[in-house]
């Protein structure tokens, strides 16, 4: 009984941590995929206007270039927040493996140990025979 629950503990920790290393992978790739498909060619379109010309620009002048500031302001943050969210979840889940790992590990010992007790209390009687 005490080593089935032992196993589905171990079971449950090694899910939980294979589900947050996948959210956290996912979002990391989310910010990655984000800033080098929408925000560094925002970022390089503004850069290569002189400031007089992007800086106090109205939309109906040139919505393109509003379009593109909007998305060089708003998705820098959000690159900011998935990124280090997304690694700390990929090392939560990796955490959480490493201590069914653990688990697994301590319960060997101790099965181990009955069994080299068991053999033990059984060969008292020849040394030489099974």
């Amino acid at each position: 009984m005490e080593v089935d629950a032992a196993k589905k503990k171990i079971r449950m920790m090694v899910i939980i941590g294979t589900v947050l290393w996948l959210i956290g992978f996912g979002m990391a790739m989310t910010a990655i995929v984000v800033e080098f498909t929408t925000f560094k060619p925002a970022l390089e379109e503004i850069a290569e206007l002189p400031t007089s010309e992007w800086e106090n620009v109205a939309i109906s002048e040139s919505p393109g270039l509003v379009h593109t500031r909007i998305i060089a302001n708003s998705y820098g943050p959000v690159i900011l927040t998935l990124k280090p969210v997304g690694i700390a979840f990929i090392l939560s889940g990796v955490f959480m493996a490493l201590l069914a790992i653990l688990q697994a590990l301590s319960m060997i010992s101790v099965n181990l140990g009955k069994i080299v007790k068991g053999q033990m209390e059984g060969h008292h009687a020849e040394p030489g025979t099974r």
